[in-house]
């Protein structure tokens, strides 16, 4: 089994005009996220090189919010995938993970936005901890020969 973390952030480029506008705004994003976070959806998007062998995949610490500096509605979450199969950021065939998601939720989005999204995903430093532990641990189970210290002459 190996663990893949991924950072992803969702920029509607879309500033709300007022508190109606900021609502359905949010409403329409967490709608979407909503829509992410099935199997299908997943199953469609994440670059692998058989779906069928991705075991779990969790949607954590998802927020919709207006961002401070240009006042736009965007969204941030992670998700940890278990799998049994590569998982590419980059797939051989030249496809990337930051295309597919964002062709997916450009599909849902700029029809009632009007707008292209921007989305980013990104490695996440905990991948590498998971991987390095779960090698460890079966490292450790395994049978270690016995090595002869010498000391001394």
């Amino acid at each position: 089994m190996r663990y893949t973390d991924l950072m992803i952030t969702v920029d509607t480029h879309c500033q709300p005009k007022d508190d109606e506008d900021r609502v359905r705004l949010t409403e329409l994003l967490k709608r979407v996220l909503k829509e992410f976070n099935t199997a299908a959806a997943l199953k469609a998007t994440l670059l692998c090189e058989d779906p069928s062998k991705l075991r779990r995949v969790v949607m954590t610490s998802a927020s919709v919010e207006e961002g401070d500096k240009y006042g736009r509605v965007h969204a941030h979450f992670n998700l940890s995938i278990e799998h049994e199969t590569n998982v590419y950021l980059r797939h051989p065939d030249g496809r990337t993970l930051n295309r597919v998601l964002i062709d997916w939720f450009n599909a849902r989005l700029e029809p009632e936005t009007g707008k292209d999204c921007y989305v980013r995903a990104s490695l996440a430093e905990s991948s590498r901890a998971k991987n390095y532990a779960t090698k460890a641990s079966a490292a450790s189970t395994a049978s270690v020969p016995s090595f002869g210290v010498r000391t001394g002459k």
